[in-house]
């Protein structure tokens, strides 16, 4: 009898996923380890839109030292971080009835439940 070949587990890891957190409509939570997403400048905090209108909100200026960020995208969020820093309204796909794109169409509805799954076969 040939010995067995280990099936690999594709399960997912909670250590380094990220997850959406409802909290202000569309903000991921960091992992426990590694790289997490990109999040605001703890500089200019991002404060939503409060039903009770006793905050302003903000718009969002990127942290630009995280490291996930390709230098080429760095430089784009850095013209877009100045243009908000400015007083310009930016790109806000929802409010354009356009897609969100990747990742962030996983918080729009219809698509707010998504599930990705890796087989063996299939990556």
């Amino acid at each position: 009898m040939a010995a067995e070949t280990a099936i690999p587990q594709f399960g997912p890891d909670v250590a380094t996923a990220w997850a959406v957190a409802h909290a202000d409509g569309d903000d991921y939570i960091p992992p426990e380890q590694g790289p997490g997403p990109v999040k605001f400048d703890p500089a200019h905090p991002f404060v939503p839109t409060d039903p009770n209108g006793s905050t302003q909100p903000t718009y969002r200026v990127a942290d630009l030292s995280n490291p996930i960020l390709k230098p080429w995208a760095v430089e784009q969020m850095r013209k877009a971080n100045a243009d908000v820093l400015n007083g310009k309204v930016p790109y806000v796909p929802r409010e354009r009835c356009w897609p969100a794109g990747v990742p962030a169409f996983v918080l729009e509805p219809p698509f707010n439940i998504t599930v990705f799954i890796q087989t063996p076969k299939e990556a």
